[in-house]
């Protein structure tokens, strides 16, 4: 019930690492719970080869859930005392894609067929290429996979070039629609219905496009690109600017940008070639 209120994103997470404070610590009851028992958690969830953000997240959780049974007079322990402050060692990213590295990322989004597909499976591997595409593409509105997947033709008003991004992890807003990504929603638009079709194992099919296209993964444009932090703050639906601070502390600005975050313009393929380029034609 404590987190009853928050976004469905933010409860899902919770619950995932909820399951593991449950594997490792379910056997304890709450007013049982020591220091020890917690310190032993971390030492498990380390040796398992977690990041240490993520015990930092599980820690959080586990605060969370002590809190909520102390108001229910079922904990009656100090949390401060039971829970140690445990840094994360958090280390922002310094490295991001070039507009050029972009375009490369595009043409290996679905690994080549096998010469002797069949053309089911070549229609098939389009509409893959054509959905990944601009599922990567709309990231320049929202890089939240949960916003992503909920987007609406009808909130792309190609009139005012704007995007309505909807409440999730984070508040509902308004941003631009970045002219790369304009040309695919003009051609693709549908009226109503989800922009994009849910694309599962987004994080490891990512990775393996990064190694076909022979590029490095990750990274962010606005604050390489010196937009102020309130502006990127607000087009990602923060609250505050300390999160982009944190996340962005190593970025070196490179250059001026205006009032919006607007990522550079790759030289890319336009999209009315690409949707007809033969899946096969692309390189291995």
């Amino acid at each position: 019930m404590a987190c009853a209120s928050k976004p469905t994103a933010t409860r899902s997470s919770y619950a995932q690492k909820a399951r593991h404070l449950s594997r490792l610590l379910g056997n304890v009851f709450t007013d049982e719970l020591t220091r020890s028992h917690v310190e032993r958690y971390i030492a498990a969830r380390i040796r398992e080869g977690v990041h240490t953000h993520t015990v930092h997240k599980e820690l959080v959780v586990l605060r969370g859930a002590l809190t909520s049974a102390e108001a229910r007079d079922v904990f009656h322990g100090v949390i401060v005392k039971i829970v140690p402050r445990f840094r994360a060692q958090y280390v922002p990213r310094e490295t991001y894609h070039t507009p050029e590295q972009l375009s490369r990322l595009l043409d290996h989004l679905v690994a080549p067929p096998f010469p002797n597909a069949s053309p089911a499976t070549l229609e098939k591997r389009q509409a893959m290429r054509v959905n990944r595409t601009l599922y990567v593409l709309i990231t320049l509105a929202s890089p939240r996979r949960g916003e992503l997947e909920r987007l609406d033709w009808r909130d792309i008003n190609l009139a005012q070039n704007t995007i309505r991004i909807p409440k999730g992890k984070t508040k509902s807003r308004v941003v631009p629609i970045h002219p790369m990504l304009r040309e695919w929603l003009e051609v693709l638009h549908e009226g109503t219905g989800r922009v994009i079709t849910p694309w599962s194992c987004d994080k490891r099919e990512l990775a393996r496009a990064c190694e076909r296209a022979n590029i490095p993964r990750v990274a962010t444009w606005l604050k390489q690109s010196d937009v102020d932090s309130a502006v990127v703050s607000a087009t990602m639906g923060h609250s505050s600017t300390a999160m982009v601070d944190r996340s962005t502390a190593s970025s070196t600005p490179r250059t001026s940008a205006g009032p919006w975050p607007v990522c550079p313009v790759p030289t890319y393929t336009p999209v009315s070639r690409t949707l007809t380029r033969p899946l096969a034609n692309m390189a291995r």
